[in-house]
């Protein structure tokens, strides 16, 4: 979990930072709700993305390269 602390956290703030740009009123707001409308979505696509399927790819590739290694080789013999 400490791990996930690096990608979490950033995201975490700019996501906060975003939705005040998303939720705001006033004047110029209709051309600024789109993009943080936009960035939302692309963040939480991304952490989506690093957090769960990245590890899920390594672990298929991992599965993948040990059913490719013949049974015998192992440990050097001493």
């Amino acid at each position: 979990m400490l791990r996930d602390h690096a990608v979490l956290y950033p995201e975490h703030v700019e996501t906060e930072c975003l939705v005040m740009l998303a939720v705001a009123t006033g004047p110029g707001t209709e051309l600024r709700r789109p993009l943080g409308i936009t960035i939302i979505g692309g963040l939480f696509v991304s952490q989506i993305l690093t957090l769960y399927t990245t590890p899920v790819i390594y672990l298929l590739i991992d599965r993948l390269r040990r059913r490719s290694q013949p049974a015998g080789i192992g440990a050097p013999a001493e």
